[in-house]
């Protein structure tokens, strides 16, 4: 996600293929926590645009850095949508 927000290089299908690995693994709502804990906040609409392709975003992910992530405060990053939309 970070090289997509330097470059515009977006690798869609490696960032599924992670979350997909991450949430066999873990589970979904434990990949869903660990992924908001480690990404800095300018990453969440990227973020949000992969978890709910995926239909893995949930309302409110608890208790992050101090703090509740409420989805509906989260907007979708239109770019990834559209490339997600191609798949």
């Amino acid at each position: 996600i970070k090289r997509y927000m330097v470059t515009g290089d977006l690798k869609e299908r490696l960032i599924l293929n992670h979350i997909i690995i991450l949430s066999n693994v873990f589970g979904v709502e434990s990949t869903v926590r660990m992924l908001f804990m480690k990404l800095d906040k300018s990453y969440y609409p990227i973020l949000k645009t992969f978890l709910v392709f995926l239909n893995f975003m949930p309302k409110i992910v608890f208790n992050i850095k101090n703090t509740n992530i409420i989805s509906a405060d989260i907007t979708i990053d239109i770019i990834s949508t559209n490339k997600l939309r191609s798949i």
